[in-house]
């Protein structure tokens, strides 16, 4: 598909209506809405929390052990009751909207991690105000049953990220993985995925804008050349090949910007299938990145991500 942005004109009756645009709007890096997953320790929180505009709500209080942290982080306080600890999240994440919406700028995008402890700690929180006769209920059981008490922490959680979206903030959350059993032609094997129900994944996958993988892997460097004096002649020796660890972030496009067969059926910013991180940050590498790949966007008159940037 073609990288081109077309646009039509807005009648000049209509362009004072709030909310009415037209075309393929970019979000600037800021505003993009990201899955960051992989195995513990490649990196997830240290990439986004070198991002001096975020801020992370840290039920894992991972951020705490990052080096060089830029990103504010909220844990809510030991003391919180915990059946009232998804209200404190949902409480600060409205404040923040709020402040937003007041014109502050200095929070630009909201992390969440990780999604798997949030959604843990919002299931426990219901189960322990569903309980009767001191008797607490499973999840599934809240509500009537049926996996009503799934749906009101999927509600509530997905919300609050629609809530921090439509404010003009971007957000990220960071997913374990984990193997799972499935069945493939009639027979069980393991594969890799999200530390999370199937219905939570859905509802994540077809949010998101990316979705970024970071690992660890080997990439091979030649080292420069030397030279040497033999016989009085400067003899040229060329550098040897080595290896070197590295943290590899892969992308992939998420459930807004993907067909259903096929990827090549939505406009969307065409970020590479691979990057190279530096073993500390990586969150300028990335804005870097995808800024370089909104270049790659052209419509008739400039380019969108200029515009915002």
């Amino acid at each position: 598909m073609q990288s081109v942005i077309s646009r039509r004109e807005i009648p000049k009756d209509l362009q004072a209506i709030p909310g009415l645009s037209t075309g393929f709007d970019v979000p600037n890096v800021q505003q993009t809405r990201l899955v960051i997953t992989g195995q513990p320790g490649a990196g997830k929180s240290t990439l986004l929390n070198s991002n001096p505009h975020l801020l992370s709500l840290d039920p894992e209080r991972g951020g705490r052990t990052v080096a060089d942290p830029k990103a504010l982080r909220f844990t809510p306080p030991a003391k919180i009751d915990p059946a009232q600890l998804d209200k404190a999240y949902l409480a600060f994440a409205d404040g923040v909207v709020a402040r937003k919406l007041a014109g502050s700028n200095d929070i630009q995008m909201v992390c969440v991690d990780s999604l798997d402890e949030l959604i843990g700690i919002f299931q426990r929180a219901l189960c322990l105000r569903s309980a009767t006769g001191g008797v607490v209920p499973e999840i599934g059981d809240v509500g009537g049953g049926h996996g009503k008490g799934y749906a009101l922490v999927r509600e509530d959680i997905f919300g609050m990220l629609d809530k921090i979206y439509r404010a003009g903030m971007g957000w990220a959350c960071v997913a374990h993985t984990t193997l799972k059993t499935v069945t493939v032609d009639g027979k069980e094997v393991q594969v890799s995925g999200l530390a999370m129900s199937q219905s939570y994944m859905s509802a994540l996958f077809r949010k998101c804008e990316h979705m970024m993988f970071i690992e660890h892997g080997i990439q091979t460097i030649r080292e420069p050349d030397t030279f040497k004096t033999i016989a009085g002649k400067k003899v040229k020796v060329p550098g040897k090949s080595v290896n070197q660890k590295v943290r590899k972030l892969k992308t992939r496009p998420g459930g807004l910007w993907q067909g259903g067969t096929t990827n090549d059926v939505k406009v969307r910013v065409p970020l590479k299938d691979e990057y190279i991180l530096p073993k500390l940050g990586g969150w300028d590498l990335f804005t870097e990145a995808y800024e370089e790949a909104c270049n790659l966007l052209t419509t008739e008159n400039s380019n969108p991500c200029a515009e915002q940037g």
